[in-house]
Order: C-alpha cells, then sequence, then structure tokens
C-alpha cells in the first residue's frame, strides 16, 4: 500500500480518518493477515522522527515489538540505540484482514507523570511530618533550601517540558574557584555567595526564563523562545556579563566569574542527550579560560573535536556506551574477528589518549567497567562468528583482578572464551602485574593479542612467548619505514617468523585497498580497516557494526 492509497482509503473511510486525526505525531503502520507490514509512514509530523532517531535499527526494533503486540490499545516499551522509549500504540481494523496500528512516542509525557508522582509522595511525607500549607510543601519539594532558586528535581521537569515545546536553549553555568573560596574563606562566606549569585542570575535572566541551582556551584537557565546561535549567545553572554566585577558580601568582597556552556535545543529533543550537550559545551569553555563561553548548536560532531576530558566524562554519562565493530579480515577477506571502537572514536590512539586523560582525574577504573560491559554486550550482537577484541588501554592497569574482572562481566554477558580476545598493550609489560594477568587470562581459556607492536627486541621476544595468537601493528606508525627499501626485508623475516610460531600478524587502520595489499604482499596475514560506509577513491568497503550497551 502506497501513500497515496492510504490518503484515497482515509478520503474514503470516515473512521480510518478520525483515528488518525486523533493521534497527532503519529508514526503509523498497516498489516496485513499475515502480520507484515504493508506500509510505514510519516503521516502528521516529523518530531516522531526527530525524537526517536529514527534510523533503520530503530525502525527494526520498533517493528519486532509491534508485531509481538495484542491488537489493543496499550503502553509499550522498546530498546532502542539512542535509549529505552515509551510508546502508546492504538490499533483498529480496516477493510478485509488489513489493521493500522499508530505509534505515539510517549516517552516525555511518562518520565513527566513518574516525576509528578515522585513530588505527590515528598508532599505526603512533607505534609505527614509537618505542619506545612500545600503551598509551603511545594515550595520545600521543589525549590533549593539556599538560594530558594528551583532544585534539580524541578529543573528536570522543566526541561522535559521544554524538550516536548521546542524553541529553547539550554545553558548551564559553573561558577570559577569557588572551592578556594570555601577552602580560604570557610562554608559560610561560601554559601552566601552562592545565595548572590542566585539573586543575579534571577534578575538578569528574563520572566519567562527558568533559572534553577542543580548542586553545589552549578546553576542551569533554560532560555525559552530562543532557536538560534546568535541568540543563544546573545542571552548567556549577557548573563555572564553581570558578573564581570566583584561581588560585595558585607564583611569580605570577592571576585567572581562563572563560565558557560549552551545548547540550543530543536523540538523532540531527549531531555539527557540535550543535557550532555551543554554539559560537553561547559566543559570545553572550561578547557579555554575561567569565563569563557562556548555554545553547541546542535549540529552532528564527532566526538574526538571535544578535548580528551569531555570525551571521557560523555561515555561516563547515563546513556548508553556505543560500540562501533570493525571487521578483522585475512589475506582472503574472510573476517576472523572485529575490532570494538568505543565512542565513537577515530582510531585506537584516540582510544588510548582518551583513557590517559582518564586516569589524570581517578575516572579510568569507571569508565573501563563501562565500556568492558558495552563491548561485551556488542560481542553478544555480533554478525557472525568471528570473536571480538577488546582492547585494555594502556592507562589501565594490567592485574590479577583486572582478568577477574573481564571474566566475571563474561559470564554476566553470557559469552564463551572462543567469544573474546583480550588485546594487552606491549608497553603494559612493564609494569608489575601484566604478566600475572595474562596468564590468568589464558588459563580461562581466552585468546591474546598484543598492540603497539614493533620490531624491538622488546617486542618480538613478547611475540615469541607463545601467549599471544596475534600481534598488532598501526600503519600510520609503521608506514614510513614498513616500505624502506633497507628496511623492508627485515619486516618481511618477522612476518616469517610470526608466521611460524602460528602468530597472526595484523595491520590497523588500513585505509585503502592499495595499502592492503602491499601489506599482504610483505607477508601480513590480517588487516583492519576503518570504518567507512562507502567506497570513495580506492578505500575500503567494508561494513561496520554498530550497537549501544
Amino acid at each position: 500500500m502506497s501513500r497515496e492509497e492510504l490518503k484515497a482509503l482515509m478520503a474514503t473511510d470516515s473512521r480510518i480518518a478520525s483515528f488518525l486525526a486523533n493521534l497527532p505525531d503519529a508514526l503509523v503502520w498497516i498489516f496485513d493477515g499475515e502480520g507484515q507490514p504493508l506500509l510505514v509512514e510519516h503521516l502528521l509530523a516529523a518530531s516522531f522522527a526527530n525524537s526517536c532517531n529514527l534510523d533503520d535499527h530503530n525502525l527494526g526494533c520498533i517493528n519486532e515489538r509491534i508485531r509481538t503486540l495484542p491488537r489493543t490499545d496499550q503502553l509499550i516499551r522498546v530498546q532502542m540505540s539512542s535509549g529505552m522509549r515509551e510508546f502508546r500504540a492504538c490499533s483498529m481494523k480496516l477493510d478485509g484482514a488489513r489493521i493500522v496500528v499508530a505509534l505515539r512516542n510517549v516517552t516525555v509525557e511518562q518520565k513527566l507523570e513518574r516525576e509528578l508522582k515522585k513530588t505527590s509522595a515528598a508532599l505526603r511525607a512533607l505534609n505527614f511530618g509537618l505542619d506545612h500549607s500545600s503551598e509551603e510543601a511545594l515550595h520545600l519539594a521543589l525549590a533549593d533550601p539556599l538560594t530558594g532558586l528551583p532544585n534539580r528535581r524541578a529543573f528536570d521537569v522543566e526541561l522535559a517540558r521544554s524538550c516536548e515545546a521546542g524553541k529553547f536553549a539550554l545553558c548551564l553555568l559553573d561558577m570559577d574557584r569557588f572551592k578556594a573560596v570555601n577552602d580560604a574563606l570557610g562554608h559560610t562566606v561560601g554559601d552566601r555567595l552562592l545565595m548572590e549569585v542566585g539573586e543575579r542570575l534571577r534578575q538578569q535572566a528574563r520572566g519567562k526564563d527558568f533559572v534553577g541551582r542543580l548542586a553545589g556551584d552549578e546553576f542551569a537557565i533554560v532560555f525559552h523562545n530562543i532557536s538560534s546561535v546568535s541568540a543563544a549567545e546573545e542571552a548567556a553572554g549577557r548573563i555572564l556579563a553581570a558578573f564581570g566585577g566583584r561581588i560585595d558580601l558585607g564583611d569580605v568582597d570577592i571576585q567572581a566569574s562563572l563560565t558557560a556552556g549552551v545548547a540550543v535545543a530543536r523540538r523532540g529533543d531527549d531531555p539527557a542527550a540535550l543535557y550532555r550537550r551543554a554539559d560537553m559545551a561547559l566543559h570545553t569553555a572550561k578547557a579555554k579560560r575561567r569565563g569563557a563561553l562556548v555554545v553547541d548548536a546542535g549540529d552532528p560532531s564527532h566526538l574526538g573535536e571535544h578535548d580528551d576530558l569531555v570525551i571521557a566524562k560523555a561515555l561516563m554519562g547515563d546513556a548508553p556506551v556505543p560500540v562501533t565493530l570493525v571487521p578483522i579480515r585475512d589475506a582472503g577477506h574472510v573476517v576472523v574477528g572485529h575490532e570494538a571502537m568505543v565512542g565513537g572514536l577515530a582510531d585506537r590512539a584516540a582510544t588510548q589518549r582518551v583513557f590517559a586523560t582518564a586516569a589524570k582525574f581517578g575516572l579510568v577504573d569507571d569508565l573501563f567497567a563501562r565500556t568492558l560491559r558495552a563491548v561485551l554486550e556488542a560481542a553478544t550482537r555480533r554478525p557472525g562468528h568471528a570473536p571480538v577484541h577488546l582492547l585494555v588501554p594502556a592507562a589501565v592497569r594490567a592485574t590479577s583482578s583486572l582478568a577477574d574482572q573481564i571474566l566475571g562481566a563474561m559470564r554476566e554477558a553470557g559469552l564463551v572464551p572462543r567469544e573474546l580476545v583480550v588485546d594487552l598493550s606491549l608497553g603494559a609489560f612493564e609494569r608489575e602485574g601484566t604478566a600475572a594477568c595474562a596468564a590468568r587470562l589464558r588459563r580461562a581459556g581466552l585468546a591474546l593479542a598484543l598492540s603497539d607492536w614493533d620490531m624491538s627486541l622488546a617486542s618480538l621476544e613478547q611475540a615469541a612467548s607463545g601467549d599471544f595468537a596475534m600481534v598488532k601493528f598501526e600503519m600510520r606508525r609503521a608506514s614510513p619505514l614498513l616500505f624502506a627499501p633497507q628496511i623492508t626485508p627485515v619486516w618481511r623475516a618477522a612476518f616469517a617468523s610470526l608466521a611460524s610460531l602460528g602468530v597472526v600478524a595484523c595491520a590497523t587502520g588500513v585505509s585503502t585497498k592499495a595499502l592492503a595489499k602491499e601489506v599482504i604482499g610483505l607477508g601480513a596475514t590480517a588487516i583492519v580497516t576503518p570504518p567507512l560506509a562507502k567506497e570513495r577513491d580506492g578505500r575500503f568497503t567494508f561494513a561496520s557494526f554498530s550497537s549501544a550497551a
């Protein structure tokens, strides 16, 4: 059935026209008698697609859920790549055996309903234990007790409501050097400073804007009726300008400034995703200088465009960690493994860099735990039977306890040893505990790969130890020497030696077919291609598999 046929059916059948008229922003399925979809069509608005990121994977998730539904109106939950979504499914019979099902995205509505229930429970508790009026109890439940501004609970409800309506910008603000004020002058002065900052924010904001205190020295403003980067920049700049001088607190005056990150919203944006965009903009601003302002316009961008701390914090957020499985192919183009690329990062070097930054801030263990779960979840849904390669970044201390963590996570995910290869860096073996970690994994039956392999004596000895099924070398680093006439015979001999030991030599980051042919010609037995979707100028067309744990 085509869109035109559906329109014709609506014109002749008042029942279906009335049915759809009561379902704004709906996605419509027409099913035949066998439960197969004849038509999936966006009818009345694009906000459904925008709010659900309706790509082929997510549409497939919805299709599978719809097919199992009894033909009654009900609320359903679907796990999509962008997170859990809730839909109201309504259905009616058409002519013959055909059935029409209309689906509305009610994720925000359901979240608001749950928040209201939490607030009602808090109000009941307050009214039960204290002698407050309903208005006083409501204020206590939704207001910050220090500044009197709306608190985090009120902010969450406001953000969800604003995302539903659209046309606004979210501004997150952090005070500069607030910890130094607390440490030097005490928490009493710090509290007075927060109260003054809250009052100035209230005075500078327009009457229609929302101003709240999230926690500590973190504040938020929702600028309503703003849809452009320039307008958002002007509104946030006006706020920051109010903190250009000193703040008089009576017995002390303090130079106070704020740093801001802003995200411009689109109708149907996910509140959590929008908050992360504003938070990343804030951290990018703080990396520039105190008092800076960065506006995220919402254009698609690569995580690598942000500084490494911002990336680490983004991966530590509430959203699932995205994982891309890039095929590892042998000389005959047979897939022998899958390289797990985490967080949309471009290559292994970027992953190592982000984890090194996370280690400086004490985040590396938590970050690895999250990425471990994400990679193992992707491994359970990998295409084919080839194993997934889990990179243990050099910043993660490889010890026996780490081996136990990996093995325990594998059991929880339902994976067996042949489904995972653990990738340890050459440099990690200079630290105490790495050899014990490798031995523990080997005893459990896991294959190991050695990253950052080169032709140094240490790497050759490590590869010949019998512990590794594969060694990996990065083409970007190796290519200047790989094809040098004086060095090429040495590489060829090294690859032959590895092959005699049963060790696969794998080149990573091979970007063109011509380069792959040359590397394999030297004796390398596997290659990893970048996750490219289309062939362009002789580049690879091998597909990658994306997942969100």
